[in-house]
């Protein structure tokens, strides 16, 4: 995997890494997000500020209907991001620091056009 591979807008970037390391998300699996906790993409879904909890609570994976109805703009420029967060936090045990260092090892912040 190539760092340039990978892009989010900057400041979508960074307020996704700072929830993640905030402390304020307890972190689960297999769910977007249920009364015990976030995934990383949940967490990414709330820093987005547009998605109702209701619309993620017991969802195991994002689909075309969030995507389209919510704008989201880790799902509409890589895919890639979106699959390496599910891998890192469901499949491989990462803790939302990790995740948070990885993202902000791996994706490039650009400035929204």
């Amino acid at each position: 995997m190539n760092k340039n591979d990978m892009t989010l807008p900057k400041e979508f970037k960074e307020k996704w890494v700072n929830a993640l390391v905030s402390g304020k998300y307890q972190q689960i699996t297999d769910n977007l997000c249920d009364e015990y906790g976030f995934c990383a993409i949940g967490v990414a879904l709330v820093a987005a500020g547009n998605v109702p909890i209701n619309k993620i609570e017991n969802v195991p994976n994002i689909d075309e209907n969030l995507i389209k109805g919510y704008n989201l703009p880790f799902v509409s420029i890589s895919d890639e991001i979106l699959d390496w967060a599910i891998e890192l936090n469901d499949n491989e045990g990462y803790t939302f620091h990790e995740i948070a260092d990885f993202i902000e090892n791996n994706v490039d912040g650009i400035d929204n056009e």
